[in-house]
């Protein structure tokens, strides 16, 4: 008998996370106009990708000291600044970084890489982008660029520096991926 009561309330458990889980639904169902969207793949129906931006820094401006002119993970500390994210839908990408202190006028460079491993890196769209010039203040963004096969999955991102010179600091107010 004690094993029916368990179990009918687990039912009603059940029952209650499922009524609660359609009503979310219910509150995120499509706009007029935005029949057949996916939100698990990030399209509709006819294939077109909504945007998301993977954001790795915001807030507090943060300073780059001594960028190098050699490729580095940025602000130089490997792995903190690393995300997980699935680009699994995704099609193209582009950088945004908020300048607040210039990098050096090589120019120097902000970009974005992908790795299935964190071990082997490479640029998102298998070349060098997407990637800004940092050499003067203000909101950079790149151009858009498309994504590698190998990049729309389940990796690892980061984002890396090159062609400072060493001694000149920039500083940065927030350094995103938009993709879509």
């Amino acid at each position: 008998m004690a094993e029916n009561e368990e179990l009918e309330t687990k039912v009603a458990d059940l029952e209650t996370l499922v009524a609660q889980a359609l009503e979310i639904a219910s509150h995120h169902a499509p706009a007029h106009g935005d029949e057949g969207h996916d939100p698990f793949t990030h399209s509709d129906v006819k294939g077109h990708s909504h945007h998301q931006a993977i954001t790795f820094l915001a807030g507090a401006v943060l300073t780059w000291t001594n960028m190098l002119a050699a490729l580095t993970e940025a602000f130089g500390l490997t792995t903190v600044h690393r995300l997980k994210f699935d680009l699994s839908g995704f099609h193209q990408a582009r950088i945004i970084v908020n300048v607040q202190a210039a990098g050096h006028s090589t120019p120097a460079l902000i970009r974005g890489q992908y790795s299935t491993d964190e071990s082997s890196w490479a640029y998102l769209d298998g070349s060098a982008g997407p990637s800004v010039d940092i050499s003067a203040t203000g909101t950079k963004v790149s151009g858009w660029v498309d994504l590698v096969a190998a990049s729309q999955d389940d990796v690892f991102l980061r984002i890396v520096g090159l062609d400072g010179d060493g001694i000149v600091d920039p500083q940065f107010g927030l350094i995103a991926i938009e993709v879509r």
